[in-house]
Protein backbone atom coordinates (compact mmCIF):
# COMPACT_ATOMS: atom_id res chain seq x y z
CA UNK A 1 0.00 0.00 0.00
CA UNK A 2 2.72 2.67 0.71
CA UNK A 3 4.80 1.29 -2.83
CA UNK A 4 0.70 2.46 -4.33
CA UNK A 5 1.65 5.99 -3.46
CA UNK A 6 5.18 6.35 -3.85
CA UNK A 7 7.23 7.95 -7.01
CA UNK A 8 10.27 8.28 -8.59
CA UNK A 9 13.13 6.76 -6.22
CA UNK A 10 10.87 6.14 -3.19
CA UNK A 11 9.03 3.83 -5.56
CA UNK A 12 11.69 1.56 -7.25
CA UNK A 13 13.25 1.18 -4.28
CA UNK A 14 10.20 -0.64 -2.39
CA UNK A 15 9.64 -2.44 -5.89
CA UNK A 16 12.91 -3.68 -6.09
CA UNK A 17 13.43 -4.79 -2.37
CA UNK A 18 9.55 -6.50 -3.24
CA UNK A 19 11.28 -8.58 -6.10
CA UNK A 20 8.13 -6.93 -8.18
CA UNK A 21 8.42 -5.90 -11.84
CA UNK A 22 6.36 -2.86 -11.53
CA UNK A 23 4.04 -1.43 -9.42
CA UNK A 24 1.11 -2.81 -11.69
CA UNK A 25 2.20 -6.13 -11.34
CA UNK A 26 2.60 -5.88 -7.18
CA UNK A 27 -1.07 -4.69 -7.54
CA UNK A 28 -2.08 -7.04 -9.35
CA UNK A 29 -0.38 -10.04 -7.71
CA UNK A 30 -2.10 -8.54 -4.40
CA UNK A 31 -5.63 -8.75 -5.66
CA UNK A 32 -5.16 -12.33 -7.04
CA UNK A 33 -3.65 -13.51 -3.94
CA UNK A 34 -6.76 -12.03 -2.26
CA UNK A 35 -9.05 -13.71 -4.87
CA UNK A 36 -7.40 -17.31 -5.86
CA UNK A 37 -6.15 -17.41 -2.12
CA UNK A 38 -7.41 -15.57 0.82
CA UNK A 39 -10.93 -15.64 -0.18
CA UNK A 40 -11.41 -19.71 -0.79
CA UNK A 41 -9.54 -20.54 2.87
CA UNK A 42 -11.75 -17.50 4.48
CA UNK A 43 -12.52 -19.32 7.27
CA UNK A 44 -9.25 -20.14 7.97
CA UNK A 45 -7.26 -17.24 6.89
CA UNK A 46 -7.91 -13.77 7.50
CA UNK A 47 -6.30 -10.56 5.45
CA UNK A 48 -6.63 -6.96 6.22
CA UNK A 49 -5.46 -3.40 5.25
CA UNK A 50 -6.73 -0.25 6.73
CA UNK A 51 -5.76 3.11 5.79
CA UNK A 52 -6.00 5.99 8.81
CA UNK A 53 -5.66 9.67 7.86
CA UNK A 54 -5.49 12.66 10.20
CA UNK A 55 -8.66 15.09 9.87
CA UNK A 56 -8.98 17.63 6.88
CA UNK A 57 -5.48 15.76 5.12
CA UNK A 58 -6.68 15.53 1.36
CA UNK A 59 -6.22 11.91 0.32
CA UNK A 60 -5.83 12.16 -3.82
CA UNK A 61 -8.53 9.62 -5.55
CA UNK A 62 -6.68 7.96 -7.50
CA UNK A 63 -4.82 6.17 -4.31
CA UNK A 64 -8.36 5.73 -2.80
CA UNK A 65 -9.68 3.78 -6.06
CA UNK A 66 -6.15 1.98 -6.19
CA UNK A 67 -6.38 1.03 -2.42
CA UNK A 68 -10.08 0.01 -2.79
CA UNK A 69 -9.51 -2.36 -6.11
CA UNK A 70 -6.54 -4.09 -5.36
CA UNK A 71 -6.50 -3.63 -1.21
CA UNK A 72 -9.71 -3.56 -0.02
CA UNK A 73 -8.84 -1.37 2.05
CA UNK A 74 -10.80 1.42 3.98
CA UNK A 75 -10.02 4.94 4.90
CA UNK A 76 -10.56 5.93 8.44
CA UNK A 77 -9.99 9.85 9.80
CA UNK A 78 -8.82 9.90 13.39
CA UNK A 79 -7.64 13.27 15.44
CA UNK A 80 -3.83 12.97 15.43
CA UNK A 81 -3.60 16.36 16.88
CA UNK A 82 -6.00 16.47 19.72
CA UNK A 83 -6.62 13.24 20.83
CA UNK A 84 -3.60 11.27 19.68
CA UNK A 85 -4.01 8.49 23.03
CA UNK A 86 -7.73 7.91 21.24
CA UNK A 87 -6.84 7.57 17.57
CA UNK A 88 -3.79 4.61 19.08
CA UNK A 89 -6.51 3.01 20.96
CA UNK A 90 -8.86 2.63 17.71
CA UNK A 91 -5.82 1.26 15.64
CA UNK A 92 -4.80 -1.01 18.23
CA UNK A 93 -8.80 -2.23 19.26
CA UNK A 94 -9.32 -2.80 15.13
CA UNK A 95 -5.64 -5.05 15.26
CA UNK A 96 -7.14 -6.83 18.41
CA UNK A 97 -10.47 -7.69 16.58
CA UNK A 98 -9.02 -8.71 13.17
CA UNK A 99 -6.35 -11.04 14.85
CA UNK A 100 -8.53 -12.13 17.36
CA UNK A 101 -7.01 -10.97 20.61
CA UNK A 102 -3.96 -11.95 19.24
CA UNK A 103 -2.12 -9.04 18.57
CA UNK A 104 -3.34 -6.41 21.06
CA UNK A 105 -1.44 -3.70 20.52
CA UNK A 106 0.64 -2.94 17.41
CA UNK A 107 1.27 1.25 18.04
CA UNK A 108 2.48 2.69 21.32
CA UNK A 109 1.43 6.18 22.30
CA UNK A 110 4.91 8.00 21.90
CA UNK A 111 3.86 6.60 17.99
CA UNK A 112 1.34 9.00 17.46
CA UNK A 113 1.81 12.98 17.48
CA UNK A 114 0.74 16.08 16.07
CA UNK A 115 3.18 15.70 13.19
CA UNK A 116 1.11 12.61 12.61
CA UNK A 117 -0.36 12.29 8.74
CA UNK A 118 -0.92 8.69 8.25
CA UNK A 119 -0.90 5.34 9.64
CA UNK A 120 -1.19 1.90 6.86
CA UNK A 121 -2.37 -1.24 8.57
CA UNK A 122 -1.98 -4.58 7.69
CA UNK A 123 -3.32 -7.80 9.55
CA UNK A 124 -2.76 -11.56 8.55
CA UNK A 125 -4.94 -14.08 10.91
CA UNK A 126 -4.60 -17.21 10.63
CA UNK A 127 -5.88 -20.39 12.04
CA UNK A 128 -6.59 -24.30 11.26
CA UNK A 129 -6.50 -27.81 12.54
CA UNK A 130 -4.00 -30.38 11.81
CA UNK A 131 -5.27 -32.98 8.89
CA UNK A 132 -4.17 -35.63 11.56
CA UNK A 133 -4.15 -34.08 15.51
CA UNK A 134 -1.88 -35.05 17.69
CA UNK A 135 -2.92 -36.92 20.77
CA UNK A 136 -2.72 -34.70 23.91
CA UNK A 137 -1.86 -37.95 26.12
CA UNK A 138 0.96 -38.50 23.89
CA UNK A 139 2.68 -35.28 24.57
CA UNK A 140 5.19 -35.13 27.01
CA UNK A 141 8.17 -33.43 28.32
CA UNK A 142 11.19 -34.13 26.61
CA UNK A 143 15.21 -32.75 26.46
CA UNK A 144 15.61 -29.65 23.92
CA UNK A 145 18.89 -29.01 22.61
CA UNK A 146 19.72 -25.22 22.67
CA UNK A 147 22.41 -23.19 20.92
CA UNK A 148 24.43 -22.58 23.44
CA UNK A 149 24.86 -25.94 24.04
CA UNK A 150 22.77 -26.41 27.32
CA UNK A 151 19.29 -28.22 27.51
CA UNK A 152 15.97 -27.29 28.75
CA UNK A 153 13.01 -29.70 28.80
CA UNK A 154 10.09 -28.26 26.39
CA UNK A 155 6.36 -29.86 26.03
CA UNK A 156 7.32 -32.62 22.64
CA UNK A 157 4.18 -33.79 20.72
CA UNK A 158 4.48 -37.00 19.21
CA UNK A 159 2.94 -38.71 16.14
CA UNK A 160 3.94 -41.08 13.67
CA UNK A 161 2.32 -41.99 10.05
CA UNK A 162 3.07 -40.41 6.19
CA UNK A 163 4.56 -37.27 6.18
CA UNK A 164 5.78 -35.40 2.81
CA UNK A 165 9.53 -35.90 3.52
CA UNK A 166 12.69 -34.29 1.62
CA UNK A 167 16.35 -34.47 2.64
CA UNK A 168 18.71 -32.17 1.95
CA UNK A 169 21.63 -33.07 3.50
CA UNK A 170 23.90 -32.61 0.40
CA UNK A 171 22.55 -28.82 -0.09
CA UNK A 172 22.07 -27.59 3.33
CA UNK A 173 22.77 -29.76 5.99
CA UNK A 174 18.79 -30.45 6.59
CA UNK A 175 15.65 -32.54 6.60
CA UNK A 176 12.40 -30.80 5.55
CA UNK A 177 8.84 -32.16 6.26
CA UNK A 178 5.70 -31.26 5.33
CA UNK A 179 2.92 -31.80 8.37
CA UNK A 180 -0.47 -31.13 6.22
CA UNK A 181 -3.33 -28.85 7.78
CA UNK A 182 -7.10 -29.80 7.22
CA UNK A 183 -7.51 -26.70 4.55
CA UNK A 184 -11.13 -26.33 4.15
CA UNK A 185 -10.59 -26.16 0.20
CA UNK A 186 -10.39 -28.79 -2.01
CA UNK A 187 -8.03 -26.95 -4.97
CA UNK A 188 -5.80 -25.79 -1.98
CA UNK A 189 -3.35 -27.27 0.70
CA UNK A 190 -1.90 -25.54 3.52
CA UNK A 191 1.16 -27.25 5.35
CA UNK A 192 3.13 -26.50 8.04
CA UNK A 193 6.85 -27.09 7.11
CA UNK A 194 9.54 -27.60 9.44
CA UNK A 195 13.52 -27.81 7.99
CA UNK A 196 15.58 -29.00 10.81
CA UNK A 197 19.19 -29.39 10.52
CA UNK A 198 20.99 -32.42 10.86
CA UNK A 199 22.61 -33.62 14.16
CA UNK A 200 25.98 -32.50 13.05
CA UNK A 201 24.69 -29.02 11.96
CA UNK A 202 22.64 -26.11 13.62
CA UNK A 203 20.57 -23.57 12.12
CA UNK A 204 23.03 -20.51 11.54
CA UNK A 205 24.39 -22.79 8.67
CA UNK A 206 21.59 -24.36 7.34
CA UNK A 207 20.08 -19.95 6.87
CA UNK A 208 23.40 -19.47 5.31
CA UNK A 209 22.92 -22.40 2.65
CA UNK A 210 19.22 -22.09 1.96
CA UNK A 211 18.87 -20.65 -1.18
CA UNK A 212 15.43 -20.34 -3.06
CA UNK A 213 16.63 -23.59 -5.85
CA UNK A 214 16.86 -25.48 -2.97
CA UNK A 215 13.20 -24.62 -1.43
CA UNK A 216 11.81 -25.33 -4.74
CA UNK A 217 13.19 -28.33 -5.05
CA UNK A 218 12.12 -29.71 -1.98
CA UNK A 219 8.64 -28.53 -2.31
CA UNK A 220 7.71 -29.86 -5.48
CA UNK A 221 9.37 -33.30 -4.33
CA UNK A 222 6.02 -34.81 -3.13
CA UNK A 223 7.69 -37.71 -2.33
CA UNK A 224 6.58 -39.26 1.56
CA UNK A 225 8.02 -41.24 3.90
CA UNK A 226 6.59 -43.31 7.52
CA UNK A 227 7.72 -40.57 10.09
CA UNK A 228 7.95 -41.24 13.94
CA UNK A 229 7.45 -36.99 14.38
CA UNK A 230 8.30 -35.58 17.61
CA UNK A 231 7.70 -31.47 17.14
CA UNK A 232 7.28 -28.97 20.01
CA UNK A 233 4.24 -27.38 21.24
CA UNK A 234 4.98 -23.99 21.67
CA UNK A 235 3.50 -20.57 21.52
CA UNK A 236 6.12 -17.77 21.08
CA UNK A 237 5.42 -13.85 20.53
CA UNK A 238 7.58 -10.87 18.86
CA UNK A 239 7.54 -7.06 18.28
CA UNK A 240 10.09 -5.27 16.16
CA UNK A 241 10.58 -1.94 14.50
CA UNK A 242 11.48 -2.54 10.95
CA UNK A 243 13.21 0.79 9.96
CA UNK A 244 16.65 -0.38 9.73
CA UNK A 245 16.22 -4.10 8.23
CA UNK A 246 13.86 -2.48 5.92
CA UNK A 247 16.93 0.26 4.79
CA UNK A 248 19.53 -2.43 4.62
CA UNK A 249 17.03 -4.11 2.02
CA UNK A 250 17.75 -0.89 0.04
CA UNK A 251 14.26 0.78 0.91
CA UNK A 252 16.06 4.00 1.81
CA UNK A 253 14.52 7.44 0.47
CA UNK A 254 10.60 6.79 1.70
CA UNK A 255 12.04 7.22 5.39
CA UNK A 256 14.14 10.50 4.46
CA UNK A 257 11.87 13.60 4.23
CA UNK A 258 14.47 15.42 1.71
CA UNK A 259 14.12 12.19 -0.74
CA UNK A 260 10.60 10.72 0.11
CA UNK A 261 8.38 10.96 -2.80
CA UNK A 262 4.72 10.19 -1.71
CA UNK A 263 3.21 12.40 -3.93
CA UNK A 264 0.82 9.69 -4.86
CA UNK A 265 -1.00 9.85 -1.43
CA UNK A 266 -1.21 13.57 -1.16
CA UNK A 267 -1.24 16.24 -3.44
CA UNK A 268 2.23 18.12 -3.98
CA UNK A 269 1.32 21.41 -1.75
CA UNK A 270 1.45 19.22 1.41
CA UNK A 271 4.30 19.63 2.86
CA UNK A 272 6.57 16.75 2.02
CA UNK A 273 5.96 13.32 3.91
CA UNK A 274 8.12 10.38 5.08
CA UNK A 275 7.77 7.37 6.76
CA UNK A 276 8.79 8.04 10.40
CA UNK A 277 8.26 3.86 11.86
CA UNK A 278 7.63 0.55 10.64
CA UNK A 279 6.31 -1.75 13.33
CA UNK A 280 5.49 -5.74 13.10
CA UNK A 281 4.49 -8.04 15.67
CA UNK A 282 3.63 -11.55 15.59
CA UNK A 283 2.31 -14.38 17.43
CA UNK A 284 2.13 -18.26 16.43
CA UNK A 285 0.40 -21.26 19.03
CA UNK A 286 1.24 -24.56 17.92
CA UNK A 287 -0.36 -27.41 20.04
CA UNK A 288 -2.10 -30.65 19.87
CA UNK A 289 -5.10 -29.35 17.27
CA UNK A 290 -3.20 -26.86 15.27
CA UNK A 291 -1.51 -23.58 14.99
CA UNK A 292 -3.17 -20.51 15.56
CA UNK A 293 -1.00 -17.12 14.20
CA UNK A 294 -1.33 -13.58 13.71
CA UNK A 295 0.54 -10.50 12.24
CA UNK A 296 0.67 -7.44 11.76
CA UNK A 297 2.63 -4.39 10.40
CA UNK A 298 1.99 -0.28 11.26
CA UNK A 299 3.27 1.64 8.99
CA UNK A 300 3.55 5.54 10.29
CA UNK A 301 3.90 8.54 8.34
CA UNK A 302 4.68 12.18 8.89
CA UNK A 303 6.46 15.23 8.92
CA UNK A 304 9.97 14.58 10.63
CA UNK A 305 11.39 16.93 12.32
CA UNK A 306 5.58 -43.29 -0.75
CA UNK A 307 6.17 -47.10 1.22
CA UNK A 308 6.30 -47.35 4.23
CA UNK A 309 9.28 -48.86 4.95
CA UNK A 310 11.80 -48.34 8.43
CA UNK A 311 10.35 -45.53 10.27
CA UNK A 312 12.35 -42.50 9.60
CA UNK A 313 13.30 -40.47 13.33
CA UNK A 314 12.17 -36.95 12.86
CA UNK A 315 13.44 -35.73 16.23
CA UNK A 316 13.15 -31.72 16.70
CA UNK A 317 14.80 -31.49 19.79
CA UNK A 318 17.17 -28.75 18.36
CA UNK A 319 16.71 -25.21 16.65
CA UNK A 320 14.87 -25.15 13.50
CA UNK A 321 12.95 -23.36 10.92
CA UNK A 322 9.44 -23.34 10.21
CA UNK A 323 7.20 -22.27 7.32
CA UNK A 324 3.15 -21.90 7.21
CA UNK A 325 2.77 -22.18 3.24
CA UNK A 326 0.10 -22.69 0.69
CA UNK A 327 1.09 -25.73 -1.35
CA UNK A 328 -0.20 -25.24 -4.65
CA UNK A 329 0.56 -22.07 -5.52
CA UNK A 330 3.57 -21.32 -2.79
CA UNK A 331 2.27 -18.63 -0.31
CA UNK A 332 4.22 -18.08 2.28
CA UNK A 333 2.39 -17.23 4.77
CA UNK A 334 4.38 -16.97 8.26
CA UNK A 335 8.09 -17.84 8.63
CA UNK A 336 10.15 -17.95 11.71
CA UNK A 337 12.42 -20.65 13.62
CA UNK A 338 11.83 -22.18 17.33
CA UNK A 339 15.31 -22.23 19.08
CA UNK A 340 13.59 -23.34 22.95
CA UNK A 341 13.81 -19.98 24.58
CA UNK A 342 11.02 -18.06 23.94
CA UNK A 343 12.75 -14.35 24.11
CA UNK A 344 14.69 -15.65 20.89
CA UNK A 345 11.92 -16.92 18.63
CA UNK A 346 10.93 -14.75 15.99
CA UNK A 347 7.78 -15.05 13.31
CA UNK A 348 7.67 -13.23 10.33
CA UNK A 349 4.67 -12.65 7.99
CA UNK A 350 4.79 -11.59 4.17
CA UNK A 351 2.91 -8.86 3.18
CA UNK A 352 0.35 -9.87 1.13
Amino acid sequence: MCAAGAKGTTRTQIIKALYAQSLAKLNTQSQNICNNIIKPLSDQIMVADQLYAALNITIKQSYIKTLTKYYSSNITELDFVNAPVGAVDAINNWVANKTNNLLPTIIAPGDVNALTRLIIINCLYFKAQWLTPFQTTATTNQTFYLVNGSTTQVPMMSSQGLYEYFNASASIQAQIINIPFNTSSKRLSLVFTVILPDNNSNLTTVQQKLTNGILNTAFTSNKSKYIVLSLPKFKSEAKYELTNALQQLGIKAVFDQQKADLSGITPTSTPNLSVTKVSHGAVIDVNEAGVEAAAATAVIIGLTSVNAGEALQFNCNRPFLYMIREKTTGLLLFIGKYTGVTVSAYELSMTI
